[in-house]
C-alpha cells in the first residue's frame, strides 16, 4: 500500500503515430516525471525505429500486433489520421490497453458508437483527446459561467483560422485521410459551445467553400438553441486570421485568445475589464494527467469528457458537413 505522500509511478505510454502532434506532446511533457513513453507505433517500422531514436524512447513497434504482445503498457496515445483513430481504438481495447484518441474520435457519429460499445464490452477506459477543455484557463471560464456571472448566455462566438501550403495530397486537403476545415478546426468550436449552451440544439446551418481535392477549405457553422440561444463557429485553413472565443452574457462576457490552447481568461461586465486570470502552463499536460486520474480510480471513462459529449459534437459536425457537401459527400461521409 502507498503511503501517504508517496508519489505514484509514472504511467507508462504507447505513442501510436508519428505526426507532428506527437512532437509536440513529446516536446511538452516528454520528460515531465509522470510519463514514460516507453514505445512508439508505426505501420512503417523504420519511421518507428527512427523516430525512437530521436525522441529517446526505448522501443519502437511495427504496427499494434508487436504492441499487444507487449505487457509493460499502461495507455496508449492514438495520434494518426483520423479515419483510423475508431479501428485502432477498438483494437487497443480489446487488447485492455487504455485509449486517448485525438481528436475527432471518428470522423462519423457511429464511429463513437462503436467506441462507447467497445468500452462497455471491454470496461477499458476511452477518452477523445479535446485538449482545450482540460485547460485551467477555459476551466476557469466555465467555472464564471456555472457561477451565474455571465447572466443568462446568449452566444457563443468561436473562430479558428489558420493557412496551411500542404499540396492535395497532404493530411489536411485529403479526403482519404478525412482531412477538411471543419473536422481538423471547426471542431473546436462546436466543442465550446456544447461546454457553455450543452448539446441540445435544435438547428443546424452551415456553409463553405470546397476544394477540388473533395474537402472544405473553409466554412461557417451555427447552431440555434432553445431560447433564441446561439453559437457560431467559424473555421478555414487557407489563410490566418484571430483564434478566438467569446462567450456573451446578459450580465457580462468572456473573452478567450488563441481559445484551442487558451492560457488566460478575461471577464467584462458592463464594457468594463472585470477579471483576468492566468491558468497554469501546459497545453497537452491536463488532458493526459485526466486520463492518470481517471485510471487510478478505476474509471472507464472522463467526467468531464464523456464519450457521449463526444458523439454530441459528432452528430453536430456531421450536420454540417452534409450540408456543406450537399449532394457531392466525401468518400469518409458516404459509409
Amino acid at each position: 500500500m502507498k503511503s501517504l505522500g508517496q508519489q505514484r509511478s509514472p504511467k507508462r505510454w504507447a505513442l501510436v503515430g508519428t505526426g507532428n502532434i506527437v512532437r509536440r506532446v513529446l516536446a511538452e511533457i516528454g520528460n515531465h516525471p509522470a510519463f514514460d513513453f516507453r514505445t512508439v507505433v508505426s505501420s512503417d517500422r523504420q519511421r518507428a525505429l527512427d523516430f525512437a531514436a530521436e525522441f529517446r524512447i526505448p522501443s519502437a513497434c511495427h504496427g499494434l500486433e508487436e504492441l499487444f504482445a507487449r505487457d509493460d503498457i499502461d495507455a496508449a496515445y492514438i495520434a494518426t489520421i483520423h479515419p483510423l483513430h475508431v479501428p485502432q481504438a477498438i483494437a487497443c481495447l480489446n487488447a485492455g490497453i487504455p485509449v486517448l484518441a485525438e481528436k475527432p474520435l471518428a470522423v462519423r457519429p457511429s464511429g463513437v458508437v462503436e467506441v462507447i460499445k467497445a468500452v462497455e464490452r471491454t470496461g477499458v477506459f476511452a477518452m477523445e483527446a479535446m485538449k482545450t477543455i482540460f485547460l485551467p484557463a477555459m476551466r476557469r471560464g466555465i467555472q464564471w459561467a456555472e457561477e451565474g456571472r455571465l447572466g443568462d448566455i446568449r452566444e457563443v462566438r468561436a473562430s479558428f483560422c489558420f493557412r496551411s501550403d500542404a499540396g492535395p495530397e497532404g493530411r489536411l486537403f485529403n479526403p482519404d485521410s478525412a482531412g477538411g476545415a471543419v473536422l481538423d478546426v471547426g471542431y473546436y468550436g462546436i466543442e465550446a459551445a456544447r461546454w457553455f449552451l450543452g448539446t441540445e440544439w435544435e438547428k443546424i446551418f452551415a456553409i463553405g467553400s470546397v476544394r477540388k481535392t473533395g474537402v472544405e477549405e473553409q466554412a461557417l457553422i451555427s447552431l440555434t438553441y432553445p431560447q433564441g440561444r446561439i453559437a457560431s463557429t467559424h473555421c478555414a485553413m487557407t489563410f490566418n486570421a484571430p483564434v478566438t472565443l467569446d462567450v456573451l452574457g446578459t450580465h457580462a462576457r468572456l473573452h478567450f485568445d488563441q481559445f484551442n490552447q487558451a492560457a488566460a481568461v478575461d471577464l467584462f461586465a458592463d464594457g468594463i475589464h472585470a477579471e483576468h486570470h492566468k491558468g497554469a502552463s501546459g497545453v497537452f499536460l491536463h488532458e493526459f494527467m485526466e486520463v492518470h486520474r481517471c485510471l487510478d480510480e478505476g474509471l472507464i471513462q472522463s467526467p468531464v469528457m464523456p464519450l457521449s459529449a463526444s458523439h454530441a459534437t459528432s452528430l453536430a459536425l456531421d450536420g454540417a458537413l452534409r450540408l456543406i457537401h450537399g449532394d457531392r459527400p466525401p468518400a469518409y461521409l458516404q459509409c
